[in-house]
């Protein structure tokens, strides 16, 4: 049996005004996520306990697929911990910060830096891991 992981970084925000709240744009994002994945099932929500603008990214679709929010420290995001426990059901939800996915990012050749790293803002990445997969 295959998992569904989808990596989910937080709705936009500005750094120059307020880089801990979403802007309109990333709460309108927010607010569609339950319409962009609904013809998924999700089993498992995760997101990074120390930024609010994750929790407030994903809160619409817990809320939709009746599902707490699983906060994880930024260490457990080194530690792979998200991805551990999602991998436990059949479809999960990351939702990041860039300083966090890295190590994540790496077991699938995923590169962000600098020069791209705003290309992420609104982009759900879906993997498709076989059941063979170990990590």
């Amino acid at each position: 049996m295959k998992k569904i992981l989808y990596l989910i970084r937080h709705g936009k925000v500005d750094s120059k005004i307020d880089h801990k709240k979403l802007t309109d744009e990333g709460m309108q994002f927010a607010d569609n996520l339950p319409t962009l994945l609904k013809n998924e099932k999700i089993d498992f929500i995760a997101s990074v306990k120390e930024k609010n603008r994750c929790k407030d990214t994903v809160i619409k679709l817990s809320e939709t697929n009746n599902l707490k929010i699983n906060d994880y420290d930024k260490i457990d995001f080194l530690f792979l911990k998200p991805y551990h426990e999602a991998l436990k059901y059949n479809t999960s939800v990351i939702c990041y910060g860039v300083e966090e996915i890295s190590e994540i990012f790496k077991l699938f050749s995923i590169e962000i830096n600098k020069e791209n790293r705003d290309s992420f803002y609104h982009r759900i990445i879906k993997i498709t891991i076989e059941e063979n997969y170990n990590n």
